[in-house]
């Protein structure tokens, strides 16, 4: 894992999402890092010496604190999306979902900007469990379902949003994220858009 200093302790914010009652899914959605390396956070500042995986950390503060930059993000996610449904590599959406909870304030910009209905997935539930497709939003029923979240690590997150929408009789038909670290072009044979790709070098 290549070090990345930030402005805060990643080891001590795992920890203390830990005490707080989240699961390691949450705590590496909260992080935007991978199950792995959540797992690693917590595991370190037990004070185990144990080996770090390989992960790059994105510091999405800058942006998801500022509704103006989120808005752009959101706009330029939007036209690259465009852009793929006009070239045919995939079907317009009826249903734009946000997971919760980064990718919401992106997915309603995206939404607006494509002029689709609105949904939330939580996929994974605090304190852990099964995801749900929030019913106070729009159905997902009979709809294709264009997910939206802020960083892509491993995939597992979207994978098991495909399956929750397809449990509430939705058909997935890709997901956007402004950051992709999987760097995987399809994930469950579904399109990845993406504005940028992380990659470690070494």
């Amino acid at each position: 894992m290549v070090e990345v200093r930030s402005p805060f302790n990643l080891m001590e914010k795992a920890k203390e999402l830990r005490k707080r009652g989240l699961s390691i899914d949450e705590i590496a959605k909260e992080l935007n890092v991978s199950r792995e390396t959540a797992e690693y956070l917590i595991e370190k500042a037990s004070g185990e010496d144990i080996e770090p995986p390989r992960d790059i950390y994105v510091d999405w503060e800058p942006v998801a604190s500022s509704p103006t930059r989120l808005e752009l993000l959101g706009k330029a996610l939007s036209n690259l999306i465009m852009e793929e449904i006009e070239r045919g590599k995939i079907s317009y959406p009826e249903v734009v979902a946000g997971m919760i909870s980064s990718g919401v304030p992106l997915a309603s910009v995206i939404a607006k900007e494509l002029g689709t209905k609105l949904t939330l997935i939580r996929p994974w539930h605090y304190g852990g469990g099964k995801g749900l497709v929030s019913e106070k939003f729009s159905e997902v029923s009979d709809k294709k379902v264009l997910v939206i979240d802020d960083v892509i690590t491993t995939g597992r997150t979207a994978k098991y949003t495909f399956s929750l929408i397809r449990e509430a009789g939705g058909h997935p038909i890709g997901i956007g994220v402004i950051v992709d670290k999987k760097g995987s072009d399809e994930i469950e044979g579904l399109p990845v858009f993406y504005l940028i790709r992380a990659s470690a070098i070494i």
